[in-house]
């Protein structure tokens, strides 16, 4: 009895635990960038740690015609960093594919502050299993930027 109540829990705890909100979606041609598309996620903690990203969100799209931007809302105040970091990850590698299929020639421009910036590394190199949660790196095809 307890054995099975213990599974339940652990798999329902599992499942919750990969359930994240996703930005996941079709963009419109029309709404493509044709600058760059900037994704920008904030650092830890409570207060406007977003006003840093403020700043660079807004030089990108006074600098460079065209441009767009996206905050991804990632749980950056969780108590377990790890996790946080974790899910923020998986959120920006989904938002990546789904843009890259919706807007295959705009050009991506990936910035984080603080534990935003884990995320976005973590994402695009991926992590080791140790002390982390394990995350393949985001798939090379996203990667045009050599010549």
């Amino acid at each position: 009895m307890h054995v099975n109540a213990f599974r339940n829990c652990l798999v329902l705890g599992l499942a919750v635990y990969h359930f994240q909100p996703s930005l996941t979606q079709e963009t419109p041609p029309s709404q493509c960038a044709t600058g760059v598309h900037a994704i920008l996620m904030r650092g830890q903690g409570p207060g406007d740690h977003l006003n840093v990203m403020i700043s660079v969100q807004n030089l990108v799209l006074q600098l460079i015609p065209g441009s767009t931007s996206v905050g991804l809302p990632y749980d950056h105040g969780a108590d377990d960093h790890r996790i946080a970091a974790s899910n923020g990850t998986y959120m920006m590698q989904d938002y990546i594919r789904s843009y890259a299929a919706s807007c295959p020639d705009s050009k991506i421009f990936i910035i984080g502050y603080s534990l935003g910036g884990v995320a976005m590394m973590d994402g695009l190199c991926g992590t080791s299993s140790q002390w982390l949660f394990d995350v393949p790196a985001l798939e090379p095809q996203f990667n045009k930027s050599g010549g």
